[in-house]
Formats: structure tokens, C-alpha cells, sequence
């Protein structure tokens, strides 16, 4: 469902800009959300991460439609996305899917991950959210051509911003990575004000929907708004369901010394080298983050 460009494809196949143009390079801009806010304020259900990909180009061709659209309001996805508001929201949507613009997003059911490990902190599904969105999208900087370098820009949400932070620079520092040369050192914030920002929100709003409408409690059938965007075959999403939650566990309870002493001395040393504590929320950090940063060193 989420599959990768093939190699060779030109992502971003209009011409790389001048320097003097001011709009050299690439950029992700991301968002995250935890639930529908009207429905699932107790957010037990779906969290989702969500990112827009393309070079300063194709983000002004958009930001200058999309202003037209809102009018210079300012966007929130669930309170657009109502009756009295539906015909600007299917125009964004209608905008994003023109673009030449690339998405890709990961949601999370919540509600296995609260039973099995019922003492976690919220922000814990966000590790591997954001870490598929950043991976994901570093392999697509490799692929442009010409190739660039990307520029990440993160929604401006304090719940997250400081583990945001951690994570980005803790896989950038990993010299196995394979698509290390293609991302920033730096990363950047913005509020919702930015139009990319928002661009990024309804994107991810329709990530987190995709998640809810298929696995319940109330299955339903995919939206338009999503069908739109997806007959563009630039715009993926990757579901976390049990049976991901299940193997996590199984995988949480065999790190202790006695089941496997290299991998439990590696934990160690893990957590010395950053002064962490031993508990539940540094073993799922590091279990998650440990088999992100193989994945990607692998290539898978």
C-alpha cells in the first residue's frame, strides 16, 4: 500500500532552481496529529504522522493557490473539514493533488498499544511514526535528480518538538545510514500560520482518517477526499495495526539478560552513553529506534 518510487524516476522533474532565485533544495514539511479532536479527545484510538515533499518550486506554485482558497484564514484540517466548509476543503484537497508535490503517512492503532503496555507515555508511537516519515523521504531525496540535499520542517507542537529533536539528530549521527548525505543537519518549526504547514495538516488529517475508517471500531469506506489524492500515485500511507503492537511486545519482554545477553548489553551501553534510566519507556526507544536504524542501514 505504501510502496517506494522505483529508482530512476524523476521525483522532482522540473528544472532544479537557480541559486539566484532563493529556492535551491528540497523540503518535508511534517505534521502530526493524535486522533480527531471532536472524536477521539481521549486519544485512544489512532496517531498519525504525515509529510509533503518537494522542492521550493512546487511549494510556492501551491502556497500562492492555496492562500487564494483560505483567503489568508487559517486552516485546521478537523474544523474544515465540515459541512459549511466542504467545498473550500475539496478545494485544497483538488490543490494538493494537482501539485507535483509527493506525500507519505503513518498511522498507529492505539488502542493494542494501550493495553499491552498501559504505563507508556502518549508520545511513544510517534518514534517510529516519525522515524518512517523521515526514512521514507531521505530514500526520496537520493532519488531526485538532480540530487539535493532535504530540509525538514516540523509542525510546531511543544507535546513533541523536544523528542522530534532528539530523534531527528540521533539518526542523522548514524554513519550506517544509507541516505545520511541527503538530509539537513538542521531542522526548522512552524506554526500553523504557514500555509505548508497546513497543506501538511490536511494531509496527515486523511492519514489519520484512512487508519480510523479501516480499523473501527466502525469500519468504514474510503473517503473521496483520500481517493483524490491517492489516484495521483504519489501519495502512501502505512498502517500500524495488532499484529505490529504484538510483535513489539514479544520483542520487549525478551530484552533482559537472560534471554539475550549481547542485545541486553548493547541496551546497556545504549542508555549509559545518554544517562537514561532503565524502565519501559527507554526499552521501547530503543527497541523502536534500534530497528529503524537497521532497517535503513539495510535499505529495506
Amino acid at each position: 500500500m505504501a510502496g517506494r518510487p522505483e529508482k530512476g524516476n524523476n521525483l522532482l522533474d522540473s528544472p532544479k532552481p537557480k541559486e539566484e532565485d532563493g529556492l535551491g533544495g528540497v523540503r518535508l514539511v511534517m505534521y502530526s496529529v493524535f486522533g480527531d479532536e471532536s472524536s477521539d479527545e481521549r486519544r485512544e484510538r489512532v496517531f498519525a504522522v504525515g509529510g509533503i515533499f518537494g522542492d521550493e518550486r512546487q511549494w510556492r506554485a501551491l502556497v500562492k493557490k492555496w492562500t487564494a482558497v483560505t483567503e489568508g484564514e487559517e486552516f485546521h484540517a478537523a474544523e474544515w473539514d465540515v459541512p459549511k466548509r466542504r467545498h473550500q476543503y475539496k478545494q485544497l484537497v483538488k490543490l494538493l493533488a494537482e501539485s507535483r508535490l509527493i506525500g507519505f503517512g503513518t498511522a498507529m492503532w492505539l488502542e493494542k498499544y494501550g493495553r499491552l503496555f498501559p504505563n507508556a507515555v502518549d508520545y511513544l508511537p510517534y518514534y517510529e511514526c516519525f522515524l518512517d516519515v523521515i526514512g521514507r523521504f531521505a530514500h526520496c531525496a537520493g532519488l531526485c535528480l538532480p540530487r539535493d540535499t532535504v530540509n525538514f520542517t516540523f509542525d510546531q507542537n511543544l507535546e513533541v518538538q523536544y523528542h522530534a529533536s532528539k530523534l531527528y539528530h540521533f539518526i542523522i549521527s548514524k554513519p550506517d545510514w544509507l541516505d545520511r548525505e541527503f538530509v539537513s543537519d538542521e531542522i526548522s518549526y512552524a506554526t500553523r500560520k504557514n500555509p505548508k504547514i497546513q497543506a501538511a495538516d490536511l494531509w496527515t488529517r486523511e492519514v489519520m482518517k484512512f487508519a480510523d475508517n479501516s480499523l473501527g471500531p466502525v469500519k468504514r469506506p474510503t473517503r473521496r477526499s483520500l481517493e483524490v489524492l491517492r489516484k495521483q500515485n504519489r501519495f502512501f500511507i502505512k498502517v500500524y495495526g495488532d499484529s505490529y503492537f504484538e510483535l513489539l511486545k514479544a520483542q520487549f519482554d525478551k530484552l533482559n539478560k537472560s534471554d539475550s545477553p549481547s542485545k541486553f548489553e548493547k541496551y546497556q551501553n545504549w542508555i549509559k552513553e545518554r544517562n537514561m534510566q532503565d524502565n519501559t519507556e527507554n526499552r521501547m526507544h530503543y527497541m523502536i529506534m534500534m530497528g529503524k536504524i537497521e532497517n535503513a542501514g539495510s535499505g529495506d
